[in-house]
């Protein structure tokens, strides 16, 4: 009877790992292509598997977070690079992640163009029928009708009037007789107001 050939466990290398999924790091949030959503697929995937080392978990957890970071640096990136994740990926674990960037930079979609707001709002709404992306699909759901409906009262609202102003003539030669003229000479006093002055004055 022949024996049955036992597969050997993996051997997890942390250090190995970590230059696996440094490119994570490495590329630019608007260069992210489906190589690079792959390779975060595969390490949310280590993430969320209970056979992963804790080592392992701790490099790649490391990078991950290192990563969610620099979305909450660069919001109008973050928003771009959670709408390539959720266009590119079919992974539940990377949408999860997708949906928690943009729940987190939801204040910043003013930001986006209206071509992109409405490419996000039609890959997000097909998402709440899943009961546990729900809540953050509704969110980000309601920031883009917000700036939607922005939009469209900016368009629509007429410009504020401005007030006429009275027609005042301005000379632009004032009168030497002018109080407020720079140039106006001081009176001389008179005979009879010399004799009243004191002998300082009258020099």
């Amino acid at each position: 009877m022949a024996s049955l050939a036992i597969s050997p466990a993996p051997l997890w290398n942390p250090a190995r790992e970590r230059l696996r999924f440094l490119p994570l790091l490495e590329t630019e949030l608007e260069e992210f292509h489906g190589q690079e959503v792959q390779l975060l697929a595969d390490a949310l995937r280590l993430l969320s598997s209970s056979a992963t080392p804790a080592p392992v978990r701790r490099v790649v957890g490391d990078l991950v977070y290192q990563l969610r970071r620099r979305c909450g640096e660069h919001p109008l990136a973050a928003l771009r690079w959670a709408s390539c994740l959720l266009h590119v990926s079919r992974s539940a674990l990377v949408a999860t992640l997708a949906l928690e960037v943009l729940d987190d930079a939801v204040a910043h979609t003013w930001m986006l163009t209206p071509q992109e707001r409405q490419e996000l709002k039609a890959q997000v709404e097909p998402m709440l029928s899943e009961s546990a992306w729900r809540p953050r699909c509704g969110a980000v759901l309601r920031a883009l009708g917000e700036q939607e409906h922005i939009a469209r009262h900016s368009q629509s609202a007429p410009l504020p009037r401005c007030k006429s102003l009275p027609n005042v003539e301005i000379d632009p030669k004032p009168s030497p007789q002018s109080p407020m003229s720079a140039t106006q000479k001081l009176r001389s006093p008179t005979r009879q107001e010399r004799e009243y002055l004191p002998a300082d004055a009258r020099r």
